[in-house]
């Protein structure tokens, strides 16, 4: 099948795009939340969005910190709080690594008041945002960090 026909199948049916069939402009973002229904909806929203992005998930920080390498995110986007490896360390570690130092860090969090936020955007993360998360001030932030235009006017929340 053709690539070029095959992604408009794909878009056309809001189906995720492998990075590989992604067109050179276009972002990768790595959503890492331990909420399956957060991670698809950010996921989802993100797809819908006029941001030009593919995505992918993880659902802690172990697996999302195994997946940058080969990803290779433009933007992260996550949770604070976590098992395993939790959005502060994870932050710190790509904020560390020479190869992704540049990769923008984009935090959600339910607990604001929560030291471990304050912790990460010192680590070097790009941005915070409270949950519930809903969708237009989402993709605004999102599309703010990455530098590029994205409101969106649907209504939901997570």
């Amino acid at each position: 099948m053709d690539p070029g026909k095959l992604l408009t199948f794909l878009k056309e049916h809001r189906m995720r795009v492998p990075p590989e069939l992604a067109p050179q402009d276009t972002y990768r973002i790595l959503i890492v939340d331990d909420d399956e229904t957060v991670r698809d909806l950010l996921a989802r929203w993100l797809r819908e969005s006029n941001i030009r992005c593919v995505t992918e998930t993880a659902k802690n920080g172990v697996l999302g910190c195994m997946k940058i390498p080969i990803f290779k995110p433009h933007l992260i986007v996550l949770d604070v709080v976590m098992p395993e490896l939790d959005g502060v360390e994870m932050c710190r570690s790509v904020k560390s690594s020479d190869a992704f130092k540049d990769t923008k860090v984009f935090l959600i969090t339910g607990y604001p008041e929560d030291e471990r936020l304050q912790k990460a955007m010192l680590a070097g993360a790009d941005g915070w945002m409270t949950k519930p998360v809903t969708v237009k001030p989402f993709i605004q932030k999102v599309a703010e960090i990455l530098g590029v235009n994205g409101p969106d006017e649907r209504k939901s929340e997570v």
